[in-house]
Order: structure tokens, then C-alpha cells, then sequence
């Protein structure tokens, strides 16, 4: 009897080689990649195999590639294929369970035993003593810096929100900070450990004055980092602190959208540029950045042409001048300075949507610096717990320019009717996805447009992923740049 074990993935499937050779052990068996699907074949008697497939639950990892996965019967096992050797230190599940049975190290499926170096490398001889070491000096308050992957970070025991990102010692403790829920805690402990931003609670919020209203997280994802974190966890610790010191290699961050997930790359140590790429069919690319201008243009095999300029301010004089010249804007500006000072100055900014964030963050009040103040907006928005946010003006000045003025005198308006901040603040992003919504529906059939490629680093935020998605999706299919991220189901 032949069993086939097909595995579909969101990207090159060859990862899965190591676990499926281990899970096929001495049974006669081939394993096969063709474009994005990988299959395992297994001949043997009825017994064999259903021990088989007992085990690949405990061997196989649960991972955010994997598409969809089925067993089916076959009639021969495929032609031996050459499939990549793939070396990952990432921990796996038959290393995590054998630690914990008996605190034993192993190497994973494809003969690493982890990423981590820590005072050189960790090998199966030094691991305990290394693991003893840095304990003990977390445990005496000291900082150590783990090497990994071509990153430094530097750990410490205990929450610091002047940190990248919390480590919990555990998945159970993250109810002690933060709102995690089951798609949050799966993600989390996924095969591939991505980072993803969670809400701390209002009673956390409440104890600890200045704890942010969301921070990062991310699991041990190594079998060093897992042992480290079993220990803590045992002698009651909670969570560790890590901070990144230096980084070549791009982490894993997680965006928990409606109905999918977003995992892209990302760099806390540079700013994070994506460029659209050229498709086949033409395109609606929309690349949205918080370091530079952001392109609305069309995408066609040869060429790229904006479609859409957006403004660019370099101080509040300059909009305020602006706004005065236009209907009723002198009174505007005088009856909101009656209830609140105007901001001032100078300011360094793009030709972005992110930028006209960051002017409504500072007329809320949000920051006094620029970009915090738009930073703290997405927070809002975040935060934002209704149904629908005000209607903001996202309006043509012409053919090819959006009007920054009507945008800024909504913003103001708003504030002097009385409108709270958080529903400003998600209100600047609905609205940017109505209007993009209605903006690619003019295009799609003057330029004979067959979908929208989104990119840009605005786009980790989960409210503006999801509402431009939600809003574009039913007048034209609307997907993720592959080379910025990899939209999932989860």
C-alpha cells in the first residue's frame, strides 16, 4: 500500500524535507517538489503506515506556510526528484518535547541544535554549562548578548519597554500584559516565531504608568532560548526583554488581519523599503511609506507611471497660510485656536499618507513630535472600538493631485464638533480606504487595470491592511507586493 502526503505552501515547500525524511525513517519512500507543493510518499504494510501517520503530528511541524495538507492513497512512490538541503536552527517540535521529558538537548530535523551563539558556539557537549551560565546571570541582574543568525541581541530578565520586543517565558503568561487570543497564541507558537504587536490590558495599563498600549512579542525560537525560557518559567519568572544591538538578517513579522494574516520581513535596526514590482498583467501599485514618498502608480511589464501626487508640507505656517486663502478657512483657524493652541514650526516630512497622519496626530494633540504623533494616530486607530470613524476629506485638487488642505481642515473641523481622538484617528484610515477604493475604480476601467499591488512598510499596521483590503477587494482584486509579505490563512 502507497500513502501520499501532500503538502501545499505558501512558499517554496523544501523546508518540509528534513521533517518528512525523519517522519518516512527506514520505510521505502520518495519525496517530490513540484512549483508549490510537496509530497511524501511511503510504501509499506497497512501496520507501517498507520504508525506513520500516528507520528506526523508529533513531528511535523505546525507551520505559517503550509496552505493545506492531505492524505491520499497512490499507485507508485514518484521519481527521486533533487530537492535543496535546507539547514534551519529554528526549534522544532521533537526538540521541544525531548527537553521537556528529560531536559535533554537534540539536533532538529536538519542536524542543527540552534541558532544561539553565546559566548561562542553551543554545542551538544557545552549547552547545559552554557545554559547554567546565562541563567545565573540573568538571575543576578545582569544583561548577556546572544548571537543569532547574524543578529545581536541583548536579553534581560524582566519586562523593559525601552526594549524590541517581550519573550515570554511561557504562552501562560501572557495574560499577565497582554490581550492574546487563540489566533495571536497559534501564530506565536507557529513553527516560524514571528513577531507580532499585542495589546497590552487596561488593568496592566492602569498599574504600570507608561506602559505602551501595544508592544511586541515574540517566542523563543530556538531550542537555547526554549530551554532558557523552560528554566525561568519553573523558578517563576515571567518574561524576558530583548533588545536588538545589531541586525542583517530580517526577522519575521505578523499582521493578524479580518480574515488572513500578513507575514513580511522586517528590520528594527533600518527603515524598512520595499519596491513594487513590474507584473505581468497591468497593475494599481500602491506602495505606502513612513521614510518616503509614497507611489500611486500604474504597473505594466515595461514601465511605471504615477497616477496620483500627494502633498508635501515643510512647516504649520505653510498649511495655515494655505488654509486662510480658502473658503472659510480664516474662521476655521481662529475658532480652533480659541480652544486649543495651533501647532508650530517646521517639520520634516513626505509626500505620504503617512505624513498627513502625522499633521493630524499633532492637531490632535498626539505628540509633539511629528512622527510620533502619527505613530500614536495608528495607535488610536487601533484602539478604535466602533463600528465606523468620521468621514475625513480625502479630495482631488486636480487630475493628478489630492488636496492636503481639505484634508487638514476636516481633520480640524472634527476636533471643534467634538469628535474623540481614537475615532479621528480611525476615521483617517477608513476613509483613505474609501477613497482609494473609489480612486482604483475610475482606473480599473480607464487603464484597463486587473489588480491592485500593495507594499510599503505602513502596511505592518493591521487597521490600514485591513481596511484598504476590505474596502478594494470588491471592485478589484486586491493582494500584497510578494516581495513585502505573504498574506495567510489563519
Amino acid at each position: 500500500m502507497i500513502l501520499a502526503f501532500k503538502f501545499d505552501c505558501f512558499k517554496d515547500p523544501a523546508f518540509l524535507a528534513p521533517f518528512l525524511r525523519v517522519l518516512a525513517k527506514d520505510i521505502k519512500h520518495s519525496i517530490s517538489c513540484k512549483d508549490d507543493q510537496i509530497c511524501l510518499k511511503v510504501s509499506g504494510s497497512v501496520e507501517e503506515l498507520s504508525a506513520l501517520a500516528d507520528s506526523a503530528s508529533v513531528i511535523l511541524p505546525y507551520s505559517l506556510y503550509i496552505k493545506h495538507s492531505e492524505v491520499d492513497t497512490a499507485d507508485e512512490l514518484d521519481v527521486a526528484g533533487e530537492i535543496k538541503k535546507i539547514k534551519f536552527g529554528t526549534l522544532s517540535p521533537s526538540q521541544a518535547a525531548a527537553f521537556l521529558a528529560n531536559g535533554k538537548a537534540i539536533l532538529n530535523e536538519s542536524g542543527t541544535l540552534a541558532f544561539c551563539k553565546f559566548d561562542g558556539e553551543i554545542t551538544l557537549d557545552n549547552f547545559n554549562e552554557k545554559l547554567k551560565t546565562c541563567l545565573n546571570l540573568l538571575k543576578n541582574g545582569k544583561s548577556v548578548c546572544v548571537e543569532q543568525d547574524e543578529n545581536l541581541y541583548e536579553i534581560s530578565l524582566g519586562v523593559k519597554f525601552d526594549a524590541n520586543f517581550l519573550m515570554p517565558v511561557n504562552l501562560k503568561q501572557l495574560p499577565k500584559i497582554f490581550i492574546a487570543g487563540d489566533r495571536a497564541q497559534i501564530a506565536l507558537a507557529s513553527f516560524e516565531k514571528p513577531l507580532l504587536a499585542l495589546k497590552t490590558t487596561a488593568i496592566y495599563r492602569q498599574n504600570h504608568e507608561g506602559a505602551p498600549l501595544f508592544f511586541d512579542v515574540m517566542a523563543p525560537n530556538d531550542l537555547f532560548l526554549y530551554a532558557l525560557c523552560e528554566q525561568l518559567n519553573k523558578d517563576g519568572f515571567s518574561f524576558l526583554s530583548v533588545s536588538v544591538k545589531e541586525q542583517k538578517s530580517a526577522l519575521s513579522r505578523l499582521a493578524l488581519l479580518e480574515n488572513s494574516a500578513l507575514l513580511s520581513p522586517f528590520f528594527y535596526t533600518k527603515d524598512n523599503e520595499f519596491e513594487l514590482r513590474i507584473l505581468s498583467d497591468t497593475a494599481l501599485g500602491l506602495k505606502f511609506s513612513k521614510f518616503s514618498d509614497d507611489e500611486i502608480c500604474l504597473l505594466s511589464k515595461s514601465s511605471k507611471t504615477q497616477l496620483l501626487f500627494l502633498p508635501k508640507f515643510s512647516s504649520f505656517e505653510e498649511i495655515y497660510e494655505l488654509i486662510r486663502v480658502d473658503e472659510g478657512g480664516e474662521i476655521l483657524l481662529e475658532n480652533f485656536s480659541k480652544e486649543r493652541a495651533l501647532p508650530s514650526g517646521k517639520f520634516s516630512s513626505n509626500a505620504s499618507f503617512f505624513s498627513l497622519f502625522c499633521i493630524a496626530g499633532r492637531l490632535l494633540g498626539l505628540s509633539d513630535d511629528f512622527k510620533k504623533a502619527g505613530e500614536n494616530l495608528l495607535l488610536m486607530a487601533a484602539d478604535f472600538s466602533g463600528q465606523k470613524g468620521v468621514r475625513i476629506d480625502y479630495k482631488m485638487k486636480d487630475d493628478f493631485g489630492l488636496d492636503g488642505v481639505k484634508f487638514v481642515k476636516s481633520i480640524i473641523s472634527f476636533i471643534l464638533a467634538g469628535a474623540g481622538e481614537k475615532n479621528i484617528s480611525f476615521g483617517c484610515t477608513e476613509s483613505l480606504a474609501h477613497f482609494l477604493s473609489d480612486f482604483s475604480y475610475e482606473k480599473r476601467d480607464k487603464f484597463n487595470i486587473k489588480n491592485v499591488t500593495l507594499s510599503g512598510d505602513l502596511f505592518y499596521n493591521k487597521v490600514v491592511s485591513n481596511l484598504i483590503k476590505k474596502h478594494l477587494n470588491p471592485n478589484i482584486k486586491t493582494n500584497f507586493d510578494p516581495g513585502f509579505g505573504i498574506e495567510i490563512k489563519l
